[in-house]
């Protein structure tokens, strides 16, 4: 997350997707907590931004900061997948994968 933050200072577009599923942590790291993701006309997921950076997070899709997300092996995988594919990022300087 810092390294994200680093690049927006220079004038970048930065990506930051939050991939550690079961304890997302850059949704409360940049004040974001509780916002939820929304979804384009296109039924494609549009990131949070904050400044220059766009940021996906499981943490905003589910309810609640105590609500545990136990996933396996598949359904990480396509939740991850989808993050990458099924994201209106936009134009990115840098796309930057916490896992």
């Amino acid at each position: 997350m810092l390294l994200a933050q680093v690049l927006e200072s220079e004038g970048k577009k930065v990506g930051l997707l939050d991939a550690d599923i079961h304890g997302p942590s850059t949704v409360k790291a940049l004040g974001m907590e509780g916002v939820k993701l929304k979804s384009s006309a296109e039924n494609s997921i549009r990131p949070l931004e904050k400044g220059n950076i766009k940021l996906l997070s499981a943490a905003s899709l589910i309810e609640g900061e105590d609500t545990p997300l136990i996933w396996r092996g598949p359904m990480k995988s396509n939740l991850i997948n989808q993050f990458l594919s099924g994201v209106e990022w936009g134009e990115l300087d840098y796309l930057i994968i916490d896992s």
